[in-house]
């Protein structure tokens, strides 16, 4: 046999003749036993050692490789973290050894596991380790192979790795029953906030509004984690990459949160670089998360000055590909260098009274490389303690640039008058983006004195939250003043990072249609000014066209679902995208059946999970009484077992959405088995 030492390439003859020694007494006894011990505790390598004269002899590896010699790891005495040998240039980030216990004639000997990527194992998993480590001395002991101990252990060994496997099961179940229970709900408040939308709001309600959507979109992606997670233990979990709009993307992250600011009064900004691409391909509502639980920290540790959400490019690499950086800068309490790297860990803030002040589980942080872990990046720190913190990740995206295709060509000259000097640059960049010429003014009283020197502004983009002189005072000061000027008066756009009701009652006295709401989109911000010249746009478009193909046909459609609110939420869907439908409803799987035979429908939405009869059934037997017709039958459910999708086209079933469902998806997927036009989409 060969043998390679990784320490010096070729090992001594003496050292060589040991191992063989090893191996002639042990190690036909353990190749099976580390290859069961590397399977069930899921580790990516599995090893049995042992340890003469600092030098380590691998007598039996779970990947049948050429027994090795190496040099013992100086630090493994001394950090119960680490292997007793280790290998060169590794890609193995957990490495860990186990000594087996009892055993004569100062022999030493160890159980090594690896895997490539960092974890703890649980408590099914070191229980496991500990009975073959005790057989291990058994055998070591025995000092040769006794072939119904050798049986014995095997079965006791299977019959542990199948109760590890109906535990996992049954765990997978759990999680997936809950997560059943808690999405049920969650479709009515994502549902009917999305219907919510569309009525005539003032932006107050639809700002509202919007982050209550978003936050049960946000809570939905939770509980996808905690699937993903699960699955990440069986290393299954991959990211599902789509085009997205890079400050849609930071907006909703920063929406989410934006409301613990009410009390706080912080500045909170976007900072988006102007050779950021509009599109990036990514996995949207991971990377939401990781941004949602950046800027919750920030605000959580930030009592006084900003939050800054950035996002810019590192490096151009051609063809579309671009290294771009996330990160997120507060002016909090920060942390202490030589605390920095435990906030990494699971449950663990940098010290205990944080938790006590603050409150957390200390997770957000380890949870979020978890999953840009799966995108070859991690987040990064820098931060002083009293001064704030800057968290922050790289990825290479591949990205699509596309310009807003918004016309600003009638505004020339604008001002910006905030007395927060990031706001102004963040806004000033903005608009010389579009070749707009910027002035600033950092109070309400020097903006006066500029604008009786100089009123040629096409527009004045107006802070609301000002010391001295707010917003609004300063506003009508303005509007005394353009009447003895030449000049037509400027269109003023107010912003502000809160509302109240003496905040409406001021701009409808002053007449200010024109409202932002911080912080300030880049396309938010495009859109407002491009209305601002042409007085048809000013008013938002009350008048749907109802004269739609969808509503020249008629269609019946059978809804089976057992929860009342959820049944009137897709009702009210299909009310609205197919006026002319007639919707018909079951309260389980039999009454289903039932109403299919008598009303014969087009088209059937099946929840899965229903008393009497389940959607399964239900399927199955309606496609038992079919003819020569198959109606389309689409699944509706909140599960998320692992096969359910596969479960459902089993069963007969045509399509399958999964809860909440948002009206654009219903919409387009009866579009897809009806051929209609969908109105109201």
């Amino acid at each position: 046999m060969d043998y390679f030492d990784s320490n010096n390439q070729s090992s001594d003859q003496r050292d060589i003749d040991k191992l063989e020694a090893f191996e002639k007494k042990y190690a036909d006894v353990f190749d099976f036993l580390v290859f069961a011990a590397a399977k069930m505790t899921n580790m990516e390598l599995c090893t049995m050692s042992i340890s003469s004269e600092d030098q380590v002899y691998i007598i039996a590896s779970s990947d049948a490789s050429l027994n090795q010699i190496y040099p013992q790891n100086p630090h493994f005495l001394l950090d119960d973290q680490t292997s007793i040998y280790e290998f060169k240039n590794s890609e193995f980030k957990f490495h860990r050894s186990y000594l087996i216990p009892g055993l004569e004639d100062n022999l030493i000997a160890h159980l090594n596991l690896f895997d490539k990527k960092e974890k703890n194992l649980d408590k099914a998993e070191e229980e496991i380790v500990n009975k073959i480590l005790n057989q291990a001395s058994k055998w070591y002991l025995a000092n040769a192979v006794d072939i119904t101990e050798r049986i014995k252990m095997e079965n006791e060994i299977l019959a542990a790795k199948e109760l590890a496997e109906k535990a996992y099961v049954l765990k997978s179940e759990f999680v997936a029953n809950m997560s059943h229970e808690i999405r049920t709900p969650l479709n009515g408040i994502i549902g009917f906030t999305e219907l919510l939308l569309e009525t005539n709001l003032d932006e107050t309600q639809r700002q509202y509004l919007d982050i209550i959507n978003q936050s049960g979109v946000s809570l939905y992606s939770i509980i996808n984690d905690i699937l993903d997670f699960s699955k990440l233990e069986k290393q299954k979990l991959q990211l599902n990459l789509d085009k997205v709009e890079v400050e849609e993307l930071v907006s909703e992250a920063f929406n989410i949160v934006s409301y613990g600011n009410n009390k706080k009064r912080l500045e909170m900004l976007i900072d988006i670089d102007d050779t950021i691409p509009r599109y990036i391909w990514t996995d949207e509502m991971r990377l939401k998360r990781v941004l949602v639980n950046l800027l919750s920290n920030a605000l959580k540790f930030t009592e006084e000055g900003e939050i800054v959400l950035y996002v810019k490019v590192l490096n151009d690499l051609g063809e579309g590909k671009k290294f771009i950086r996330f990160g997120v800068r507060d002016t909090g309490i920060g942390i202490d260098k030589d605390k920095q790297a435990e906030i990494f860990n699971a449950f663990s803030q940098e010290d205990g009274g944080i938790t006590k002040r603050y409150g957390g589980t200390g997770l957000g942080l380890r949870i979020s490389n978890q999953i840009l872990a799966l995108a070859g990046s991690t987040i990064k720190l820098e931060s002083e303690q009293g001064k704030g913190s800057d968290f922050f990740f790289d990825i290479q995206f591949n990205t699509q640039e596309e310009e807003y295709d918004l016309s600003l060509t009638d505004i020339k000259k604008v001002l910006i008058v905030d007395d927060y000097e990031n706001n102004r640059k963040i806004l000033k960049r903005m608009l010389e983006r579009k070749n707009i010429e910027v002035e600033e003014c950092d109070s309400g009283l020097k903006a006066l004195l500029l604008i009786m020197d100089r009123p040629e502004f096409d527009v004045i983009i107006m802070d609301y939250h000002m010391p001295i002189m707010d917003g609004i005072e300063t506003i009508r000061k303005m509007r005394n003043i353009f009447p003895e000027t030449d000049h037509a008066a400027p269109y003023i756009v107010l912003y502000s990072s809160s509302d109240d009701s003496n905040l409406q009652d001021a701009c409808d006295e002053l007449e200010i249609e024109n409202r932002l709401v911080k912080p300030i989109r880049m396309k938010q911000m495009y859109q407002v000014l491009s209305t601002l010249k042409n007085s048809e746009n000013k008013k938002l478009d009350k008048i749907k066209n109802v004269t739609t193909e969808g509503s020249k046909h008629d269609i019946k459609i059978l809804i089976a679902e057992d929860n009342a609110i959820n049944l009137l939420l897709t009702k009210t869907y299909l009310k609205d995208i197919l006026p002319q439908a007639l919707i018909i409803d079951a309260k389980d799987g039999a009454e289903a059946v039932e109403k299919y035979q008598i009303e014969s429908p087009d088209l059937i939405l099946m929840d899965i999970q229903m008393p009497h009869l389940n959607g399964i059934e239900a399927t199955r037997k309606i496609r038992a009484m079919e003819s020569n017709i198959e109606i389309p039958i689409i699944a509706l459910t909140a599960g998320s077992l692992p096969g359910e999708k596969e479960k459902c086209f089993q069963a007969g079933m045509s399509d399958f959405l999964t809860k909440p469902l948002l009206k654009k998806t219903l919409s387009d997927m009866i579009k897809k088995w009806s051929g209609i036009e969908m109105k109201g989409k």
